[in-house]
C-alpha cells in the first residue's frame, strides 16, 4: 500500500489539492461520492480516462464480482447518473478495492502540472477522470460520461 500511493502523495505535494482520498473498500464511486456530498458539488467524469485494470472488466462482464462491490452499488446507484454505463462497468467503478490509488481533487488550471508530476514519480496510473461543479440539491453526486476502455492500464504480475 505504501509503495502504491508513495509517488502519488509526493506528486500531490507539488501541486494545490483541495481533497484527497485513497481509493478502497467503497471504490471509486463510494470515495468520490463521499467527496462530492460532503461539499455539495458533483463530479463529472469521463469514464475513458478512468484507470483499471482491463482483467477486472473481463470478471465484471462474467459476473464475477465481489460481494462489497455489489454492496457499493446497490448503494451508490441511485445517486450515480450512469449515462451509457452497463451494468458490467457500473460495478468496476464501484469495485471494493482494498488498497486503490490515490483521488486527488485539483484546482482545474494545476491538473496537467499534476499528471506531470503524478509521471514523474512513476506512479502505475495518472490521469484526470473528471471536473467538479455545483450540483443540485440532493445530487446525483456523480454524473458518469461514455464508456470504460481507453483507461485499461496491463497488470503487472
Amino acid at each position: 500500500m505504501a509503495a502504491l500511493n508513495r509517488g502519488a502523495a509526493a506528486a500531490g505535494h507539488r501541486v494545490e489539492v483541495h481533497a484527497c482520498t485513497d481509493v478502497t473498500g467503497f471504490g471509486l464511486c463510494g470515495h468520490l461520492g463521499a467527496m462530492m456530498r460532503a461539499s455539495g458539488t458533483q463530479a463529472v467524469v469521463d469514464a475513458a480516462a478512468v484507470p483499471f485494470i482491463a482483467e477486472v472488466l473481463e470478471l465484471a462482464s462474467e459476473g464475477v464480482v465481489p460481494g462489497g462491490t455489489r454492496a457499493n452499488h446497490l448503494y451508490w446507484a441511485p445517486q450515480v447518473a450512469w449515462g451509457a454505463l452497463p451494468e458490467s462497468e457500473q460495478l468496476v467503478v464501484c469495485d471494493a478495492q482494498t488498497s486503490g490509488g490515490l483521488l486527488l481533487c485539483v484546482p482545474e488550471a494545476a491538473a496537467g502540472a499534476l499528471v506531470h508530476a503524478l509521471a514523474s514519480e512513476r506512479t502505475p496510473a495518472a490521469a484526470v477522470i473528471g471536473r467538479v461543479r455545483a450540483a443540485a440539491s440532493g445530487g446525483p453526486w456523480i454524473r458518469i460520461e461514455g464508456r470504460l476502455g481507453a483507461g485499461a492500464v496491463e497488470w503487472r504480475r
